[in-house]
């Protein structure tokens, strides 16, 4: 950042638009993503991105009930889930789960099974991860990984 930048930021801290083309409102948005606050950050984007931005539950929904836990697709659900947040210019992750011991095939608690490889795929945005199991509304990392412990999953993420 050069001395006219910093001028800039000084002076208009909130308007300022950085040279990645960020500015405060587009900071918080994607903040507000990455806390899957859809709805709030639609109405803070406004504009032609808020309808996407609002659609994406109901996006991440839509791929969850073509792909659901139990057709071991969650590398295509991981993709699509990956595109929509893509698309409204989050930073997604794919992310891959294995178990510590080894374990091929992962199932819920209640018997589903959606792993028969050695390992499942989700998404990350922020803190959150979106899968079949997580649901359209995702779930912040701490409990995603409980709830993989409480499957038996010894989790390895990478």
């Amino acid at each position: 950042m050069g001395l006219i930048d910093r001028i800039d930021v000084q002076n208009d801290p909130v308007n300022f638009i950085d040279p990645e083309g960020l500015n405060s409102v587009n900071i918080a948005v994607m903040r507000l993503i990455a806390q899957g606050n859809f709805a709030d950050a639609a109405a803070l984007a406004g504009g032609a991105m808020a309808p996407k931005i609002a659609q994406l539950p109901n996006t991440i929904a839509s791929a969850i009930n073509k792909y659901p836990a139990s057709s071991f697709n969650c590398d295509k659900l991981a993709s699509k889930v990956y595109d929509a947040f893509k698309a409204i210019g989050a930073d997604p992750r794919i992310i891959t789960i294995s178990d510590k011991f080894k374990a091929q095939y992962f199932s819920t608690s209640n018997g589903v099974q959606f792993a028969q490889s050695g390992y499942h795929k989700a998404v990350q945005v922020g803190d959150k991860v979106y899968d079949a199991i997580t649901g359209p509304a995702g779930m912040e990392m701490a409990k995603y990984v409980s709830t993989l412990e409480s499957y038996g999953i010894i989790p390895v993420i990478k």
